[in-house]
């Protein structure tokens, strides 16, 4: 992005900021991923939350991750609030720690909660920062830490207007598994559907679906639908 001098042969160690949910952590598997099978001695590093996505995620994926103490500011109690604000001063102490143990060539802030404390940490140690926005309209994170980043990689030209001369139009990561996705399809098979709404469900989408079940003949498609944690049991029982 715009206002980095990096090249990639320069790029030795990435360190990975936030998660918390499957947009954020999968498009940083894909250009992780990606980077490592252009230079297999790169080093990678992910940071999360405690309780974050991430948890179950990366290590199965075989990444390393280390994660810190924090929680949310956006879309949370009051109580919460609290308990966030009293727990980023030890956060920040932790993420400077990890910053400075991995010596990273550049931090790729992701969103989350989680990220913050990383980038803030990373900009204390003079290491170059950029943020990956996928949405239209920036998340909390990523909006509180505009000033401070050096790019962004963005999904929308609009989405430039939030970051100014440091937004950079690149698209969203994508794994290259869905590449490898065959597109045949014979006609005498039956329709196969996938339906999800992001890794961690969503809830119209599920019900419009179940919803639709008695109108969709049985014998002509299958479906897989990825329901989310939450929704599973409910979903499950419609089907039946």
């Amino acid at each position: 992005p715009a206002g980095l001098s990096l090249k990639p042969a320069m790029l030795e160690r990435v360190l990975f900021a936030g998660g918390g949910t499957g947009g954020h952590i999968f498009m940083a598997v894909a250009l992780a991923e990606e980077l490592k099978r252009r230079d297999s001695q790169l080093e990678v590093l992910f940071v999360g939350a405690r309780k974050g996505l991430e948890r179950k995620l990366l290590p199965a994926l075989g990444f390393p991750l280390k994660t810190i103490k924090i929680g949310g500011l956006k879309g949370v109690g009051l109580m919460q609030i609290i308990r966030t604000l009293v727990q980023f001063p030890a956060s920040l102490g932790a993420a400077r720690t990890i910053v400075r143990n991995f010596l990273p060539s550049i931090i790729v802030g992701l969103g989350g909660y989680s990220s913050g404390p990383v980038m803030m940490a990373g900009r204390s140690l003079g290491c170059p920062l950029v943020l990956i926005e996928p949405n239209v309209y920036p998340g909390f994170t990523n909006r509180a830490l505009r000033r401070w980043v050096d790019g962004v990689a963005v999904a929308f030209e609009e989405t430039s207007e939030w970051f100014a001369e440091k937004a950079r139009l690149t698209g969203i990561p994508v794994r290259r598994e869905f590449f490898e996705v065959s597109q045949d399809i014979l006609v005498s098979e039956r329709l196969r559907l996938l339906v999800f709404g992001g890794s961690q469900g969503s809830r119209p989408i599920n019900q419009m679906v179940c919803d639709a079940l008695p109108f969709l003949p049985s014998d002509r498609i299958t479906l897989v639908h990825q329901t989310g944690r939450d929704d599973y049991m409910s979903v499950q029982e419609k089907y039946q």
